[in-house]
This record gives C-alpha cells, structure tokens and sequence, in this order.
C-alpha cells in the first residue's frame, strides 16, 4: 500500500516472516543473519535459490543482476546472483540487503529480474529500497546512531548487518547526512574495500554443499522426503535436482550437508 508510512509496511512484513530487529540484531556475523532471512522465508513457502557457477543449468556470463523474483502462486522463488555481481562491496552484507529487497518485490508481486547498485547515490531505488531500508535499518534506531562519519557507518553496519556503503545511503534517504556527503563516504568506503587482499584461491565447494545451495535448503528437504516416500527414483533425482552433478552413492552426502 503505497500510502502507508514506509515503516508501516516494512513492520508488517516482518511480523509476516516472522523476523524482528532485535533477532537480526543479536546474529554473531552477517553470514548468520543471512541464514537467519533464508529459514524464515522458505518457512512461509518462499524459497530461496544462490547462484553457484558451474552448479547450475547456465553460467551468469555476460548479465549482471543482483537477483530474480519468480512468481508462483503457492511458492514464489527468489534467486540470488550473489559474487557474480557487484564485487565492490562485501558480500554477506551485500547479499542479506539484497535478499531483503527482493522479499519487498515478492510481496508487492513484483517479478522481474533486479538490479541494484548499493554504492550509489545515483539511482533511485523508490519506495521497495526504503521498505528494505527500514526492515533492516530502522530509522528510529538510526537516529539513535547518529551516523556522519565513515567509521560510524561501519559500526552501525555491524549492528544492522548490511554494508557500510547500505547504511550511508540509508542515512542519505533519512536526511542524517547530505548526498555530497554520502558520495564522498561511498566512494571511499568503495576504494578501501577494492584494496583489501584478496588472499589465495579459494577451497573448492564440496559438491553436495553446491546442490544445496543452490537448490535452497527446503527443495532439498521437500525431493529427499519424495525420494524416500518412493515418489522418485535415486536417478531422477541425481538428474533432477542434482542436474547430474551428485550420483546416487553420493545422495547420503547431500542428505547430511
């Protein structure tokens, strides 16, 4: 409802999923809020799926989008592109914004392909980002915060569990600092994290890990409770679900990830 206050609806959606300021708050890291988003989502029959190259139907070459909200009647569909767009920002902070965002689109019925650019002053997110924005920063405790400099962006990023570059657009919408000011602080916040050591190649993702991935932990769950009712054979199932890449002595593996 475009002429309920912001924080109305944002207020709303949450009790809908089932997820409080306070829970989000109180996660260790953004990894675990993140889980946190996801298991409350697919709880209320709206899954989640991650992009993991090589794992899926098609490689994410040549298009860069933060995400795809699917409709279905019963069980919309979120897909997440994840590392494979936007690489100037972290990505667990990057991604539980993005995630939330998308569950704004689901919401409104809105089913599209998403882009997104959140080290940006540039564009206009419209009303879904403030949504997002105040599920995830309320402005009530923002202006508790108080955030203006750059380290106080950061701190309040470990409390919200979003990224600094997030946080200093949310107080650029909310009036706390001027949009001079917010570019400034993106630009650095930009450029500190681009330096960053990138460190060594990284450990192969199990393939069983990657399947649950991407598949999402409830369609995982849901085919492995069909596979062991009889309502799909091991084959169908590595060919189905697994796209081939786990074989059937290997679906004990899946069941255990």
């Amino acid at each position: 409802d475009d002429k309920s206050p912001v924080h109305v609806d944002a207020a709303r959606l949450m009790s809908a999923i089932g997820i409080s300021h306070d829970e989000l708050r109180a996660c260790t890291t953004k990894e675990k809020a993140l889980d946190v988003v996801i298991e409350r989502l697919e709880a209320n029959q709206v899954l989640v799926s991650r992009s993991v190259q090589h794992y899926m139907p098609q490689r994410l070459t040549h298009v860069k989008f933060s995400g795809m909200t699917i409709r279905d009647n019963k069980v919309p569909y979120i897909f997440l592109a994840g590392g494979d767009h936007g690489n100037d920002q972290e990505p667990a902070g990057r991604t539980i914004f993005t995630l939330v965002l998308m569950t704004v689109l689901v919401a409104r019925r809105i089913f599209a392909p998403m882009t997104w650019d959140g080290g940006s002053t540039q564009t206009d997110p419209g009303r879904e980002y403030d949504i997002a924005g105040s599920m995830l920063m309320p402005a009530e405790r923002m202006k508790e915060l108080d955030p203006s400099s750059i380290d106080d962006m950061k701190a309040a990023s470990d409390e919200f569990k979003v990224t600094p570059s997030a946080v200093t657009v949310r107080a650029m919408r909310l009036g706390m600092i001027s949009g001079e000011t917010a570019s400034n602080h993106l630009s650095q916040l930009r450029g500190e994290f681009m330096s960053l050591p990138k460190g060594g190649p990284r450990s192969p993702i199990r393939p069983e890990n990657a399947v649950r991935k991407y598949n999402g932990r409830q369609l995982t769950v849901r085919m492995l409770h069909a596979l062991d009712s009889g309502d799909i054979s091991a084959g169908d199932f590595c060919r189905s679900i697994c796209l081939n890449h786990l074989k059937p002595a290997r679906i004990e593996d899946l069941r255990r990830a």
